[in-house]
């Protein structure tokens, strides 16, 4: 049973309201038959490829596109690995019912591209799984905004700027109420340097989809990434409010009470992003490099003698390492390991060069040799 009403918001008039009782089986149809009659009610004029949309779904097998909605829910939740490789075999068994499924493999995308994101697996090992799906995607369904979201995510993660951008745009054309676009895209123009237009971009994300933890999480890191540490921190907080357990908000925080120099509150919230998610190399590095930017630097090299006997049992990528050595005041031991994390084309290092974490090494000449290495010069 579905209830649907519409008020006007201004003075809580009552316009119209419609109550729909049907079968499970008949989920597209009713999708189709409520979105148009919102339309009518609406007096909405649609354009003849906005009217063809309606009638355009995906897949036909209702199995399916609900094991893509679980795999979706699992992969919203961005930070723990656990749920990624859950939201792969969701995408999986989606596929298996409907081999031809678009969003799926949009889906299988984002949940390979997020393991890169979070150096759970060396990008090597799942970026070309990533870049696979994502072009399936759009050669199934080059008019969905979705799959082409997809593509310029993992365009941005193998550092390929300027298709990356170009993908979005295309998928903001096809779709400019599609949040995730937005969201990409304002992380994109960050690293260019183009913070003007990344913090409106990310404000237009965060806008159409107020309650998205990756919406929300990545425009506080664009504000970061811009030095405004006290929009960063209002923006996390306000994630933290839907999702306490938001690593994305947690590290905004974080880096960003260290950025204005309150390390304490910066220490507490990278502890409680390793409590969120202790299988998580990411947030243990996060909280080194808090730990050396304080000054604790016996903590410091604790933490980088943990992830040093981590990486004999599994994979610790390069980059956290010189996100500690950084603040260490080991630009050698830092460049060093950046190295490492530019030959493995790491994709944290792309997506995180423009972080505060380097200011103490962004002076250095090696610093703009990687970033011209980079293409980001």
């Amino acid at each position: 049973r579905i209830t649907a009403q519409l008020v006007n918001a201004a003075d809580g008039f009552h316009l119209w309201s419609e109550r729909y009782d049907r079968d499970v089986e008949d989920v597209f149809a009713i999708q189709d038959e409520i979105a148009r009659t919102i339309v009518d009610c609406l007096k909405v004029k649609l354009t003849t490829a906005e009217s063809q949309a309606f009638g355009k779904r995906q897949t036909e097998n209702l199995e399916a596109y609900e094991l893509y909605l679980r795999g979706r829910h699992c992969w919203n939740l961005w930070h723990l690995r656990g749920m990624m490789q859950k939201a792969m075999q969701y995408y999986e068994a989606a596929l298996a019912k409907d081999p031809e499924y678009a969003l799926a493999y949009h889906g299988l995308a984002d949940a390979y591209s997020i393991l890169g994101l979070y150096a759970f697996a060396p990008a090597t090992e799942v970026m070309p799984k990533a870049r696979a799906a994502a072009f399936r995607a759009v050669e199934l369904a080059p008019e969905l905004a979705e799959a082409r979201t997809s593509l310029g995510f993992v365009q941005m993660l193998s550092w390929d700027w300027k298709a990356a951008e170009s993908t979005l745009l295309q998928a903001i054309d096809i779709n400019p109420r599609y949040a995730q676009a937005r969201t990409f895209h304002s992380w994109l123009l960050t690293i260019l340097g183009r913070y003007s237009e990344a913090l409106e971009e990310a404000r237009r994300g965060r806008d159409l989809d107020p309650l998205s933890q990756g919406g929300s999480g990545v425009s506080g890191l664009v504000s970061y990434n811009g030095r405004h540490y006290d929009e960063a921190i209002a923006e996390g907080e306000r994630t933290l409010e839907f999702d306490p357990t938001s690593l994305l908000a947690l590290l905004a925080i974080s880096v960003s009470h260290a950025g204005k120099g309150q390390y304490d509150q910066a220490v507490q919230h990278a502890e409680r992003g390793v409590s969120v998610s202790p299988d998580s190399n990411f947030m243990k590095a996060i909280l080194g490099a808090v730990y050396a930017m304080a000054g604790q630097h016996e903590a410091a090299r604790r933490i980088l003698s943990d992830l040093t006997e981590r990486s004999t049992r599994s994979y610790v990528a390069p980059i956290l390492i010189s996100w500690i050595y950084s603040n260490l005041h080991e630009p050698d031991r830092a460049f060093e390991w950046l190295g490492k994390a530019y030959d493995e084309r790491t994709c944290t290092l792309g997506l995180g060069i423009r972080f505060a974490l380097y200011d103490g090494i962004r002076d250095d000449p090696r610093f703009a040799e990687l970033l011209q290495k980079l293409g980001l010069s």
